[in-house]
């Protein structure tokens, strides 16, 4: 009976969907993820039939919410993983695509989970324009690199870039890539090294004035996050000086 409860009140949620184009940002909003929590609290009533029922939302909702060039992309997943180099780029961007949905992607980019990214890069950019006026020799390691768009305005952003290096680590050459031509456009180049490897198969060899990572947390679970915690503190000038970034919802769900 639950399960048939749910699919009738997805249906109801789809139809409500195209209310975008009516209701006010803030109310559309609030509505929604009323609909939503109702329909995860009954869900989680037929365990059983969970997965086929989260399938059924996804592909019921798809027709309308896959207008959105951003959104589209960010539930789809075109290069193989969540919260990739360029889903990250738009978000730093607060970019709006021009598929016709733009409704969507303007909806995706108030959600307080994009402005936490821009929040990071914000962040970020003070930070590091502080410890460069302190430091005349800063070396950072980035795990988990993305598109490095936070780290090509934080360093054209400070007014002290001698002597400062960004070592750029991620696992998909294809965001390093993206990240080298951001880092051109930019006149950074000079002050970041990229490379390409798995962040939790890295031995520390070199220690950094700033170890920082920023979204990685969100995709792991507590074992491995632990273990990279300890790497990146042993990574760290004097072992303890580390500022870490990790304040994604899931991060903050688990502190509370």
């Amino acid at each position: 009976m639950s399960a048939t409860i749910v699919r009738a009140e997805i249906d109801a949620l789809v139809g409500f969907l195209p209310r975008i184009r009516e209701v006010d940002p803030a109310e559309f909003d609030g509505e929604l993820h009323a609909r939503l929590a109702r329909i995860d609290e009954t869900a989680r009533r037929c365990p059983a039939e969970r997965p086929a029922l989260m399938k059924y939302c996804f592909d019921a909702c798809s027709p309308e919410m896959d207008r959105g060039q951003v959104l589209r992309h960010e539930r789809n997943k075109p290069l193989g993983y969540p919260g990739d180099y360029l889903i990250i780029d738009w978000l730093l961007q607060n970019y709006i695509g021009d598929s016709g949905g733009e409704e969507w992607d303007l909806w995706f980019q108030r959600q307080d989970a994009s402005k936490a990214v821009r929040n990071r890069r914000d962040y970020l950019s003070e930070l590091f324009g502080t410890l460069a006026e302190a430091s005349p020799s800063l070396s950072v390691l980035n795990l988990a690199c993305g598109p490095c768009r936070d780290v090509c305005e934080a360093v054209r952003a400070s007014s002290s870039k001698n002597g400062v290096l960004f070592h750029c680590i991620d696992i998909d050459q294809r965001a390093l890539d993206y990240a080298q031509a951001l880092a051109d456009e930019h006149g950074v180049s000079d002050m970041l090294r990229l490379e390409r490897r798995n962040v939790m198969r890295l031995r520390p060899t070199t220690e950094y004035s700033l170890v920082w990572c920023s979204g990685l947390f969100d995709y792991l679970d507590d074992r491995q996050a632990t273990f990279l915690l300890r790497r990146m503190w042993q990574m760290t000038c004097g072992g303890g000086g580390s500022l870490l970034s990790a304040t994604s919802i899931r991060a903050t769900r688990r502190a509370s």
